[in-house]
């Protein structure tokens, strides 16, 4: 009877350890499948993050180029105010006679300008009278 308690004794140590083995390559097998997904999520990440300065760059680039466009509208909505006047006050002058030299220094506008603008008000006046 002692024989067969030792066998059974000797049995049961052999599953046990089996069971212990089987656990411990699924654990192994786990741990390999996790240790995967983590390589694979740490470059995820790495992409992501160059994505993410990437567009930060971009971001910065575009408001740099923004703030450019910004800067040379005001500059460009203060010039056509000044310059319509400045035509506007031309105009007015030519129409009651004014000398095209007086025209110029006064409207800061060149020879040309001045008579682009007389040619236009004759081709106005020339419109209502036809």
């Amino acid at each position: 009877m002692q024989y067969l308690q030792q066998i059974l004794l000797m049995l049961g140590i052999g599953l046990l350890s089996a069971g212990f083995y089987y656990l411990l390559s699924q654990f192994k097998i786990k741990l390999e499948r996790l240790s995967q997904d983590y390589e694979q999520l740490k470059n995820q990440f790495i992409v992501i993050q160059s994505a993410h300065i990437i567009q930060g760059k971009k971001l910065q680039d575009t408001e740099v180029e923004l703030k450019h466009m910004v800067h040379l509208k005001k500059n460009l909505s203060l010039q056509p105010k000044n310059a319509s006047k400045s035509y506007e006050q031309a105009a007015k002058m030519l129409s009651i006679g004014a000398n095209p030299n007086d025209i110029m220094e006064c409207c800061q506008l060149t020879k040309g300008e001045i008579q682009l603008l007389s040619q236009l008000q004759k081709s106005q006046l020339e419109g209502f009278v036809h």
